[in-house]
């Protein structure tokens, strides 16, 4: 059962994993060492075994146990080992490893380069004269202080200064804190460059396959050490607490590292591995559709056992969308809620979302209760004495028009207050939301909203007093709800105030969110509250927090804060540009300088920063010579200063040789396409852009110049489908419609084509800025030309497309007649008009009407009359003749003739009124016209 289960839960990577063997070994009570067990060993075992458990998965009972073990006879945990444990109960790591002697300062002392081997070497000094067990122990105390300090320091806050503060306030010994950060002294440059060293040091023994950590992390030792500890108890003692602290270690790791597309392979597979032995040690012989059966319980299935289950599967779950393997833990997420017992249940439910809302409109909800508890059979939750902080919390601008959480009409009365692993199992099901449906689209926000709301009413001020509430899962659900309400322009305001003070939380200086000093110092989470169930939330570090924070800044014009955050994790592009957008360019120039002057500080991109700065290329150069030609931004901007420059042969070399370098710079084939282009190279040009849509399928100009380039060629076909894809990124560009309106004319796609016509009127009387130019009369003569065509082509051939030809002409007519009645009114469209009506057979009154307003607009072209336009009058004039003089059985054949003489008539009285008129050819045909009109009328009455 336990294999099947594992197959359907928790193993969503079985193509990847399938060379893993499975084992479930027993290690309990088994000692590693030679030496003779005896009775005091045993029970001294137990007791670390025991302890373990609880500091894993019981922690708040750690001075409840404490103290029932200290009152019974064979307690043999050294008084050390006790101290040990209560500090890190307390959140007091840096207490626990200035006793342990593992600080920087410590081992520098031993150390002349950190390396692991040469630590692995200190630590197993420590077992001299030491009891396995009291060994392992303490080793796992150091493990686990060493992970929380790095995860306080860059993940939750506080500040080392602000814990001190609250624990330590009369202990002078806790105001420095150099001994945990630093090897040595940081007072003179020999200490401040060997404790760079030191730092660059640990960060190269952190990387993994190549793949360097983020450089502005703090205290990357303690996670060094950690790493290195848990391998070390590990790789001898099967013992399952210490597996999951090494995998917490790992996935820890794995997200220092700075290429956060891919996690390398050997840690993968390291943490895949390890969290696969994890469960099945704790979810063997559980069977997840008995977490909420009373009947499992008399078979010996404890509610310990299925809550451990839940919260690892979820666990691993997170590590799985850390690592961004297939699914992203989602099968994980809906074991853990089933071994919890949790019911969740997505709804709809009538209420309000602003304060001036009069009627109420269905809204998402989400219900979710845990089957266990209401049979009686699931935990109660113990009490939690540190509550989240409200300082947290920013509420919307009293102005504003949104209320604080959605107003139900049924109310919420009747929720149920849910446990801790329950708001977890929800958060991480909010993230699978995430994970599985577009980014930024409005209904992924609805669903992922409805998800934090349900996490948030367990934690309002009115239900804290009676329910389980964690400092972690209330900041989670407040950012993400944060960066949901980023989306909105009526909850922007309140989204970016919430995500500073979140930001704030790492701090123990005054800002706008903790102005006071009882916020920062007092009212603030210890650091034991806020690492509570870091590892069953999804929390960014802190860099990753500062940029988000620093990108939504300058977005919104707030440069010169956003320099600021930027500045802090050493993104110097950044700073330089926000400083550049401020109009601060001596202030941006300065810092790049004062980097530069810094020996340890001269990179490739700060050189290349300092050219933008300058406009002077010989800093690109200093850059390419300090990277060794293998900087691409380098050449990137000698590419375009060549450009600005004019020298497009210069431009194109760079570029070439910054795509040698990084291939996957589409913005960069752009470039080189527009080049080719310009220098009218089409086959340089047809590959740069094609390269640009490979890579980015939804950009349309590249796509238009693709289909531009075909068409220069004279290939319609190849740049027909061009053609649509831009269309379908951008449907408002006019340049584009008129290349497929004369692609479709190539291709003799006459109905496309009306509809490029149709789409260019539309654009033209719209409000855009950028008005397309009229229809151009010989393209709809082409289509009109066309379309006559192929419907006589099709008559004479009798085909079986008669009804669509007939559909297209109709569409013809259609065309022609909304360029009728849309002024200005060009003569050739009843031109067109007539010679359609004309294909059709329609009545020649209809015909001759067409002929007729075709005339008058052309008498009523103002100002000079050239030849050309005297000419198309002379031959309507003639046409319409035809129609008057056709024989006709009509009674009024003899007015229709009148009309004819009047006709030709006036228009030779206008032709001899003109001065510049000289053309006699075109008024004898005129009189000639006139003379058979009265001929005709003679035979009528003789």
């Amino acid at each position: 059962m336990a294999i099947k289960q594992e197959k359907q839960g928790y193993d969503t990577d079985a193509d990847d994993d399938s060379d893993i063997a499975f084992a479930t070994i027993n290690f309990d009570g088994v000692n590693f060492d030679e030496d003779e067990v005896d009775d005091n060993s045993n029970n001294y075992s137990d007791r670390v075994c025991q302890m373990e458990h609880v500091i894993l998965f019981d922690f708040d009972s750690i001075p409840e146990i404490l103290n029932v073990h200290q009152q019974e006879e064979d307690f043999s945990i050294p008084t050390r080992t006790m101290k040990w444990i209560r500090w890190l109960h307390d959140g007091n790591y840096v207490a626990l490893l200035r006793d342990a002697e593992v600080t920087p300062k410590d081992i520098f002392k031993m150390l002349q380069q950190p390396t692991r081997d040469e630590l692995l070497n200190c630590f197993s000094v420590r077992k001299n004269n030491k009891n396995h067990d009291e060994y392992y122990l303490e080793m796992v105390l150091i493990g686990i202080a060493s992970l929380n300090l790095y995860l306080q320091l860059n993940y939750t806050g506080p500040s080392l200064e602000q814990a001190s503060k609250r624990s330590h306030e009369h202990d002078t010994n806790y105001d420095s804190f150099e001994d945990i950060l630093l090897p040595i002294s940081n007072d003179s440059k020999e200490g401040k460059d060997k404790n760079r060293d030191f730092h660059n040091g640990v960060l190269s023994e952190l990387v993994v396959d190549g793949d360097w950590p983020c450089q502005v992390c703090l205290v990357p030792y303690w996670l060094w050490v950690s790493r290195t500890v848990f391998s070390l108890i590990t790789s001898k003692d099967k013992n399952y607490p210490s597996q999951v602290w090494s995998m917490r270690a790992a996935v820890s790791h794995a997200r220092l590292l700075l290429n956060s597309s891919s996690t390398p392979p050997s840690l993968s597979t390291e943490i895949r591995t390890g969290f696969r032995s994890i469960l099945i040690h704790y979810c063997q012989d559980l069977d997840p559709w008995q977490s909420a059966s009373p009947d499992g319980l008399d078979q010996g299935h404890k509610n310990e056992k299925f809550s451990i289950a839940a919260s690892l599967l979820v666990e691993w779950g997170l590590a799985q969308h850390h690592l961004d393997r297939p699914g992203k833990g989602r099968l994980s997420f809906l074991m853990a809620k089933q071994y919890s017992g949790l019911v969740v249940e997505l709804s709809g439910s009538l209420g309000k979302r602003t304060k001036y809302q009069q009627n109420a409109i269905a809204q998402l909800k989400i219900e979710a209760r845990n089957i266990r508890r209401e049979l009686g059979i699931g935990e109660k939750g113990k009490e939690n004495n540190s509550l989240p902080s409200q300082d947290i919390v920013v509420e919307h601008p009293e102005d504003g028009i949104l209320l604080e959480k959605i107003k139900y009409e049924d109310g919420e009365e009747n929720l149920e207050s849910l446990l801790v692993l329950d708001q977890c199992i929800l958060m991480a099901l909010c993230l699978d939301v995430k994970n599985t449906n577009p980014d930024k689209d409005v209904l992924t926000a609805e669903e992922m909203g409805a998800y934090l709301a349900r996490v948030l009413w367990n934690l309002d001020d009115e239900k804290k007093s009676s329910s389980n509430s964690d400092w972690m899962i209330y900041a989670t659900a407040l950012l993400e709800r944060a960066w949901l309400e980023y989306q909105s322009s009526h909850g922007r305001e309140r989204a970016l105030l919430q995500l500073q003070a979140l930001l704030d939380q790492h701090t123990n200086k005054l800002t706008i969110t903790q102005s006071t000093y009882d916020s920062v110092q007092l009212d603030s989470s210890p650091a034991r509250d806020r690492l509570r169930n870091l590892h069953q939330i999804v929390y960014p570090p802190r860099w990753h927090m500062i940029a988000d924070v620093a990108e939504r800044y300058a977005t919104l014009g707030i440069v010169t804060s956003a320099a600021e955050l930027f500045q802090q994790i050493e993104l110097w592009d950044e700073v330089v540009e926000c400083y550049r957008r401020a109009g601060k360019e001596t202030m941006a120039k300065q810092i790049v300088e004062d980097q530069l002057s810094i020996p340890s500080k001269e990179t490739p991109r700060m050189w290349a920063a300092l050219g933008d700065l300058t406009k002077d290329p010989k800093y690109y150069h200093k850059a390419l010579d300090l990277s060794h030609g293998r900087f691409s931004s380098a050449w990137v901007a000698l590419g375009q200063h060549a450009f600005d420059q004019g020298n497009l042969q210069d431009a194109t070399d760079y570029y070439r040789r910054a795509l040698e370098l990084r291939p996957l710079s589409p913005g960069v084939w752009f470039r080189l396409g527009i080049i080719g282009m310009q220098m009218k190279e089409w086959s340089l040009a047809l590959e740069a852009f094609s390269q640009v849509v490979q890579q980015e399928p939804t950009e349309g100009e590249a796509w238009a110049n693709v289909a531009a380039i075909h068409m220069h060629r004279k290939e319609p076909n190849q740049a027909y489908p061009a053609l649509i894809e831009s269309l379908k990124q951008n449907r408002n560009n006019w340049r584009v419609w008129y290349s497929k309106l004369y692609t479709c004319l190539d291709l003799k796609k006459y109905d496309e084509a009306i509809q490029a016509c149709h789409v260019l009127m539309d654009l033209r009387f719209s409000r855009s800025s950028d008005v397309p130019p009229p229809l151009e009369e010989h393209c709809v003569r082409a289509i009109v030309g066309g379309s006559v065509s192929s419907f006589s082509t099709h008559n004479e051939k009798e085909n079986d497309n008669e009804e669509s030809m007939r559909r297209t002409m109709t569409r013809v007519m259609e065309l022609l007649h909304r360029l009728s009645t849309q002024p200005p009114v060009e003569p050739w469209v009843f031109e067109c008009q007539a010679i359609i009506a004309t294909q059709l057979s329609q009545h020649e009154e209809v015909i001759l009407e067409q002929m007729l307003r075709e005339y008058r607009a052309l008498q009523a072209v103002p100002g000079r009359w050239e030849k050309d336009h005297i000419q198309k009058l002379v031959n309507v004039v003639s046409q319409i003749s035809k129609f008057y003089l056709s024989p006709s059985s009509e009674s009024n054949f003899q007015e229709r003739l009148v009309k004819c003489r009047l006709l030709v008539r006036g228009l030779i009285s206008k032709l001899e009124k003109l001065d510049y008129y000289a053309e006699v050819d075109q008024i004898h045909e005129l009189q000639k016209i006139l003379t058979q009109v009265k001929q005709t009328q003679e035979t009528l009455t003789a």
